[in-house]
């Protein structure tokens, strides 16, 4: 029976381009596991938009003397034009503003007010840095410290890019506004609370359900959260750019903080993509569905958000929302100079990155995604390096992968006129080789399916190297004068190598396994996972 996805990626934020450290977290391993869920007979619906509000990008506007607005609309199109070149295919990306989903807006409101009427919000009056020379209170990324937990020097507001752990902004040490850097003062102003607190029994008799299922970085990040004990978290902010607060004048001039409405930019994607159908209410089907299974991808900054926050905030609703299914949060690409003296995590407002673009003018964009799969960062941080991306693409993909394809198939084209011979005895040589094929599909096939990318890029190459081990063992160049049906089986065993390859590598490199395909005599490209086994006849 075939399973139902809804896969969701991260969404970037629409104050900048993305980088390489971006595709690696959680665009690349869902584009693939996407492409390899569909493959094997499964339904998925992939779901991505830009993340439009918040102070990053107002910070940004003010920087640059513009509009909120015209920020968003120049990195959304960016990051879409991005996420084309480089084959990641959502099946809708959409945003979090009006510019672009007209019902993100109406469901982040229903959110807030059905936490409000499930006792879940609270309202009080808190301290806030104010900025005297600006006239306004500062939000937590308007605001730049030294961090009051490890001591890092620029600190954001809210939460250290360092140590990761998030912290309230009045307890940021050495605090200057990051407009003027005028020192701020304090004052109050009134705001409402998210009880997390209150959810932290019911999320935990959940999260346990999740021992054994979920990624063990996953895991060990929640369970940090969980024994500090949840705390109220501030549900709005003081800012003009955002989701009002559906409160009418008790809350003027406040909008809900952008943790709250960015994960519900899934739900109003998804309802976006269903209006596209013809049937809004479409959206029920992944959302409100406990045979649809929700798979989260991100990086790891972004755990607690996914995994206490997000889900807190759908069992609040107190409606038949589900809850994720599994969170593949990856760990950090770095960027570090040849030869890896240094490294450092990978950061748009340091430009310590490789942009997606930039690497696109220059390399194709199934070399790029070759290498990020095969270090993808799943378990520790990687490090990129200039000298290993030269090195990977070398001697894998063109040294093993490249050349096994490039011998086989100019020995079939050459001395068979480009068709499968017929299949001679089998030695234990031959045998042995095509269980090598069958193995390495039944690997790779769970690799896939446990979000393990790396592992199979590992397989399909080390399946690349006994491939050429064989070529050279069985010497076909000789064979052809010397035993013409030892050749024969050993190029019909070549063929299917090449083929299982092809659909092995179909989600990872969707162009080139593309072309192998063509190249191979097949009119269509490698659609699902069966065509890895089918036995190529006489004369194809």
């Amino acid at each position: 029976m075939s399973k139902k996805f809804m896969v969701t990626s991260a969404l970037p934020y629409a104050n900048g381009p993305i980088h390489l450290g971006h595709i690696a977290g959680a665009y690349l391993p869902a584009d693939i596991f996407v492409r390899f869920q569909r493959a094997i007979g499964n339904e998925v619906l992939y779901i991505c938009g830009t993340d439009e509000h918040g102070v990053p990008i107002t910070l940004r506007a003010e920087q640059e003397n513009v509009t909120p607005r015209t920020i968003v609309q120049r990195y959304h199109e960016n990051i879409k034009h991005a996420f084309q070149r480089l084959n990641i295919a959502f099946d809708t990306f959409s945003g979090t503003s009006q510019l672009h989903n007209k019902h993100h807006a109406k469901i982040s409101r229903e959110f807030f007010l059905n936490l409000l009427q499930n006792g879940l919000v609270v309202s009080r009056l808190s301290d806030q840095h104010f900025c005297e020379k600006c006239s306004r209170f500062l939000p937590d990324r308007f605001i730049q410290g030294i961090c009051p937990n490890c001591g890092y020097p620029e600190a954001r507001g809210d939460e250290c890019s360092q140590c990761n752990r998030p912290f309230d902004p009045l307890a940021l040490k050495s605090p200057k506004c990051k407009i003027c850097g005028n020192l701020p003062t304090v004052k109050s102003t009134k705001h409402w609370y998210f009880k997390l607190d209150v959810m932290q029994k019911e999320l935990q008799t959940w999260l346990d359900t999740k021992t054994g299922q979920w990624k063990e970085n996953v895991l060990n990040f929640v369970n940090s959260w969980l024994k500090q004990g949840l705390q109220e978290r501030a549900i709005t902010r003081d800012l003009y750019w955002g989701v009002p607060v559906p409160l009418h004048e008790e809350a003027a001039g406040k909008v809900l903080y952008v943790w709250f409405d960015a994960p519900i930019g899934y739900i109003s994607a998804t309802m976006e993509w269903a209006e596209s159908q013809g049937n809004i209410e479409k959206w029920r089907e992944y959302w409100q569905n406990p045979n649809c299974q929700i798979v989260h991808f991100i990086g790891k900054d972004n755990i607690p958000f996914h995994a206490i926050i997000w889900p807190a905030m759908l069992l609040g609703q107190r409606l038949n929302y589900e809850l994720p299914w599994q969170i593949p949060a990856n760990e950090y690409l770095t960027f570090g100079v040849t030869g890896g003296e240094l490294s450092e995590k990978a950061s748009k407002s340091k430009g310590n990155v490789v942009w997606v673009h930039d690497a696109l003018d220059v390399f194709p964009a199934d070399i790029i995604r070759y290498y990020l799969a095969s270090s993808s960062p799943e378990r520790n941080d990687t490090m990129f390096t200039w000298r290993d991306f030269q090195k990977k693409s070398n001697n894998e993909l063109l040294g093993v992968l490249g050349n096994l394809c490039n011998r086989i198939l100019k020995f079939i084209e050459k001395n068979f006129d480009g068709q499968i011979p017929e299949l001679g005895p089998l030695s234990p040589r031959d045998q042995e080789m095509r269980q090598h094929i069958l193995t390495t599909l039944n690997k790779v096939c769970e690799n896939f399916d446990h979000f393990e990318v790396k592992a199979a890029v590992a397989e399909i190459v080390n399946l690349g190297r006994l491939g050429n081990q064989y070529f050279d063992e069985k010497a076909p160049w000789k064979t052809f004068r010397e035993n013409k049906a030892d050749c024969q089986t050993c190029m019909c065993i070549g063929a299917e190598l090449i083929q299982a390859i092809a659909v092995m590598l179909g989600p990872i490199l969707p162009e080139s396994m593309q072309k192998l395909w063509q190249q191979l005599g097949h009119a269509d490209i490698p659609n699902h996972w069966d065509f890895a086994t089918r036995k190529l006849p006489v004369g194809h």
